[in-house]
């Protein structure tokens, strides 16, 4: 999957039916998001680390390099820092 065709399936499976929408509540200009969905630029490594922590997702897979995350992942990528803290705590203790 080319990365155009990853932002627009992120996009509409986070339940933004059109660009505008996704694009009032990220902050990202709407003309430069269009670009990139469409694939008439590449994005800039800004914007893939901007979009990567708005989705919970990696750069590597928003360029096709990986995967898209599994249910632990999505799960871990929604958590604070002191609940990830707790989960990392509570696997040691089942890994013992």
């Amino acid at each position: 999957m080319e990365t155009k065709d990853i932002l627009k399936s992120l996009r509409k499976s986070k339940g933004f039916a059109n660009a505008k929408d996704f694009c009032e509540i990220s902050g990202i200009s709407y003309n430069t998001y269009q670009n990139y969905e469409t694939g008439k630029r590449l994005p800039t490594a800004d914007f893939l680390i901007k979009i990567a922590d708005f989705y919970g997702v990696t750069t590597d897979y928003l360029l096709g390099h990986e995967t898209q995350p599994d249910e632990l992942q999505k799960l871990v990528n929604q958590m604070n820092e002191q609940q990830k803290q707790k989960l990392i705590a509570i696997a040691e203790i089942l890994l013992k």
